[in-house]
């Protein structure tokens, strides 16, 4: 580059955002000093100027709109910028500011204000001095034509340098490699079942996990990440970001295990609208063996704060599980088998409720709780128990977290012996859940039927279930010894 006659000036500002980008400038490093020789910089948190000069040739806004002052700033700076330029995410698509976009802005400000733990005699501000909300986080480009965009977040260094160093020296290539995200997001929009923001990732693996049913009736809206579980949950997690609705799908073992510290930070943390739906979990992968046998999976998902669980019992189920999850605001964990189950709702009545157990059957001695195909199998135990005269109420629990505490305190209360039986660890799981529940609410003897600390192994999915203990006749008999325990 051959420095100017006149250097140009550069404005910059920080809307709604975290500054993360104001620093990303920064690690353009010892460049800044070649930078200085062509620009000088008006407007900006690097010079603490605060009005934006009606000369300016390039204005760089990080951040969206929140409210009103933010809106105003940015109208100066597109009235005295010849160039304006978004930079990362929060600029371009609201970023992770817009997540509160999903609830009216009274719910939040009553959260925050009045009714958040801690809070007496909280008021919600209302000085005149202070910016008023927008309803909505907007990115910039619903309110003032863009002119170039800089993804990320943030950017990095080399990007920032890149798209300056371009202009600066007149190419106006870097356009085409910096195009308006919020026009391809309309394009996918439009191009994505007209609007429907339900999307399908998967990892490879559609014909095991079915996924490819709904890529043969909606072929745009269905994304293969290939053998990169971790890399196909920050997909995902960006996708949310931009208002879709993706359903990241793989095998359980690669998407609670493989990809954990993903699902974790990149969705659970800011609590994304994705879900996860994971197919062959449990020891009913049958002859996979103990590598694709995640027995796990739910217990390190009841880990991650936020995080709702659900285990299905039957298809009835799972169809209608999908559909709350779609409807729920959050990270989903969806636990699906490998093995055929018996149907055992009726789809013409069944009521799925995220959150709330379902009471299968009446009994007065001890409970079973169940989870999974485990209803089933415990709906069978219940039968033998009637054989000798005794009588067990079951529950089907297809929501493990947030668990349905009111129904697990009353049938402790009423039958005074709990038996638990998961298709997984006894370890972390719903057994788990219910006994930190009871230990603390009210003491009741509870005994886990589950795979009890060892790994699984290959072999035909029903003989597995034998093995360890997934049968009606040894729920039947830890129903047995819960009630003699409740006797002592």
């Amino acid at each position: 580059m051959t420095a100017p006659a006149k250097k140009l000036k550069v404005a910059t500002t920080s809307l709604a955002g975290c500054f993360g980008c104001h620093m990303s400038f920064l690690d353009i490093d010892e460049r800044l000093f070649t930078l200085l020789e062509y620009i000088e910089f008006d407007r900006s948190p690097l010079t603490d100027i605060k009005e934006c000069s009606p000369d300016c040739d390039i204005g760089i806004i990080e951040g969206g709109l929140c409210n009103a002052e933010n809106v105003h700033v940015l109208r100066e700076f597109r009235k005295n910028c010849k160039i304006l330029i978004a930079i990362g995410a929060c600029a371009i698509n609201g970023g992770l500011p817009a997540q509160r976009n999903h609830l009216p802005l009274t719910t939040i400000l009553e959260e925050v204000y009045h009714t958040s733990p801690g809070l007496a005699n909280g008021m919600i501000p209302n000085d005149p001095e202070l910016p008023l909300p927008l309803d909505q986080v907007h990115p910039i480009h619903e309110v003032v034509k863009v002119d170039y965009f800089i993804p990320g977040c943030p950017p990095s260094g080399d990007a920032i340098w890149k798209v300056l160093t371009d202009l600066l020296a007149g190419r106006d290539r870097g356009q085409q490699q910096f195009l308006a995200f919020q026009h391809r997001l309309d394009a996918a929009a439009r191009a994505l079942g007209h609007g429907d923001v339900r999307l399908v990732l998967d990892a490879d693996l559609a014909n095991a996990t079915k996924t490819e049913v709904f890529k043969k009736a909606f072929p745009d809206r269905h994304f293969d990440c290939g053998i990169a579980e971790g890399n196909m949950m920050c997909v995902a997690a960006g996708l949310a970001t931009a208002g879709f609705i993706p359903f990241a799908s793989t095998f359980a073992m690669f998407a609670a295990g493989r990809a954990f510290e993903q699902v974790r930070n990149s969705i659970g943390y800011p609590h994304l609208n994705v879900k996860i739906g994971a197919t062959h979990a449990g020891i009913t992968v049958g002859e996979d063996g103990a590598t694709h046998q995640c027995n796990e999976d739910i217990a390190l998902m009841r880990t991650i704060p936020g995080m709702t669980i659900i285990n299905p019992s039957d298809a009835v189920e799972a169809r209608a599980a999908v559909e709350a999850a779609i409807n729920h605001y959050g990270p989903v964990y969806l636990r699906f088998g490998r093995a055929a189950v018996p149907v055992i709702n009726d789809a013409a009545t069944y009521k799925f409720e995220l959150g709330r157990g379902i009471l299968m059957a009446p009994g007065s001695d001890v409970t079973i709780i169940a989870t999974g195909i485990m209803v089933e199998i415990a709906l069978r135990a219940r039968e033998l128990l009637a054989g000798e005269g005794i009588s067990a109420r079951v529950i089907n629990i297809h929501t493990i977290k947030p668990l349905d505490e009111e129904m697990v305190l009353s049938a402790a209360a009423e039958t005074g012996a709990i038996v638990t039986a998961e298709e997984a660890t006894i370890i972390g799981g719903l057994g788990s859940a219910v006994s930190e529940l009871l230990s603390e609410k009210r003491p009741t003897p509870v005994v886990r039927v589950g795979i009890e600390d060892v790994f699984g192994q290959s072999g035909p999915a029903k003989e597995l279930l034998t093995v360890y203990g997934f049968t009606p006749e040894n729920i039947a008999e830890k129903a047995k010894k819960a009630i003699s325990m409740k006797r002592q």
